[in-house]
């Protein structure tokens, strides 16, 4: 008489005890904790300025980081770094098999089915789960410079566009100094043709002139509008959210405040990344050794035969034999894309500290270029107008002379400010090379 019952109540508790086990495992997953930066909710989009309201740096800068969106997409795999450099230091699953011999046979001679279940467990020798886990959080840091990499040419695009506001603001309040020049000139003008002394085409010489210097105010003004309107791109608002913004170029510092930045190069978040990327190679070739020791898988199981009362428990173990393939090629290729980054590095070191050499002499020129010119030429010629502005009264001066000393000291002023402009976008250059801090553009003008 069979006896089928023992076997299959067997098998029923064995495979209750697996679901109970993996269901235990799966509550667990499901009630862990998240992590502060799972439960961190996104920033929102900064709050809508006034109308007609204006900006500072510091404030554009803060906007920012809060709104870019590239900036917020890098704050997203930030989490998803950290989620994949805790998986790769996680064991492999076990696995759970089944299998079944002779299944149908109802001959004595062929013998009863054979049911077994088992349930393995690969084991990594060695410390390649370590290896793995030193592998992704490398991998993060390179990803975190290439981060800041990103953050860097924002900001500079910000400096960009701040500079270029307020030099075009510093060159409009030149202009409209100008202006008042030639309006002087047209008056005095004015009164000498009013008395006979000057014919009616001279006045519309000195017309004319003004009406250009009148168009370039216009032109400014513009630039202002459009490089204004740029600034909420960058944080992801509205267009025209701002109509000016605060703060003043002040005058050019000394060149020895660049000087320390060279000593930062070393810092730079280029040459950062490229050493992160050298100690990720380096890591990669720890994990490529270790990949070389074989995992070993154990296992136990329940074995029985449908019909009768027998039953037995079944124990394995494998191991993969390194014998043809010991990962040497792969060991060997990760070392020589670590030499070929560590030149890399070298490279990006020597090319930045040529850069800033070169910045610095720019720079140098283009301070010596400012001060003569606002120092020596511009007074010079400020003084020359003045006296001819008197002569002019008088009647002892050509009204083309006069026109053409307003023009020159309108002109000298012009190329100090283009000075002092290129001055601050190189020094902006130098200090994003850098990473020095020398720009300030949060004076507010009273």
């Amino acid at each position: 008489m069979r006896t089928r019952a023992p076997f299959r109540s067997g098998a029923l508790a064995l495979c209750g005890s697996i679901c109970f086990w993996l269901g235990l495992s799966a509550q667990g997953a499901l009630a862990q904790p998240h992590s502060a930066e799972d439960l961190e909710e996104p920033a929102g989009n900064p709050a809508a300025a006034p109308l007609g309201a204006t900006i500072s740096f510091s404030d554009a800068w803060q906007r920012i980081l809060r709104g870019n969106p590239d900036l917020q997409a890098f704050d997203d795999l930030n989490s998803a770094w950290s989620h994949r450099a805790r998986q790769a230091g996680a064991y492999p699953n076990p696995s759970l098999a089944v299998s079944a011999e002779d299944i149908g046979a109802r001959d004595e001679l062929l013998g009863q089915t054979q049911w077994t279940f088992s349930l393995s467990q690969p084991i990594p020798l060695g410390s390649r789960l370590g290896a793995a886990r030193h592998l992704e959080e490398q991998s993060r840091t390179a990803w975190s410079h290439d981060t800041a990499l990103v953050g860097k040419g924002i900001k500079a695009q910000l400096k960009s566009l701040f500079i270029r506001v307020l030099s075009a603001r510093n060159k409009l309040g030149k202009l409209q100094a100008s202006t008042i020049r030639f309006q002087e000139v047209r008056q005095v003008t004015r009164a000498r043709v009013d008395a006979g002394a000057l014919p009616l085409a001279r006045l519309q010489r000195v017309e004319q002139v003004l009406s250009l210097e009148q168009e370039a105010v216009a032109g400014l003004e513009r630039d202002i509008v459009r490089a204004v309107a740029e600034l909420p791109a960058l944080w992801g608002g509205r267009p025209g959210e701002f109509a000016g913004v605060t703060g003043r170029l002040a005058e050019p510092r000394p060149l020895a405040d660049l000087l320390p930045g060279l000593a930062a190069l070393e810092d730079l978040p280029e040459l950062q990344g490229c050493v992160a990327r050298t100690d990720k190679w380096d890591a990669v070739a720890e994990l490529r050794k270790q990949e070389a020791i074989p995992d070993i898988a154990v296992g136990a199981g329940y074995r029985g035969v449908d019909g009768f009362d027998s039953h037995a428990l079944v124990v394995e173990m494998s191991i993969p034999l390194p014998v043809f393939n010991r990962n040497e090629s792969a060991i060997d290729e990760a070392r020589a894309r670590k030499r070929a980054q560590e030149f890399s590095c070298r490279g990006i070191l020597a090319r930045a500290e040529a850069q800033a050499a070169a910045l610095h002499a720019h720079a140098s020129a283009l301070q010596a270029q400012f001060l003569r010119t606002r120092d020596v030429l511009v007074p010079q010629a400020a003084a020359a107008y003045a006296a001819a502005l008197e002569a002019l009264v008088r009647g002892e001066v050509d009204i083309n002379d006069m026109l053409g000393l307003a023009e020159h000291l309108a002109g000298l002023e012009m190329m100090a400010a283009s000075a002092q402009e290129e001055y601050w976008l190189v020094v902006a250059e130098y200090e994003s090379l850098t990473g020095a801090e020398l720009l300030s553009f949060d004076e507010v003008i009273p």
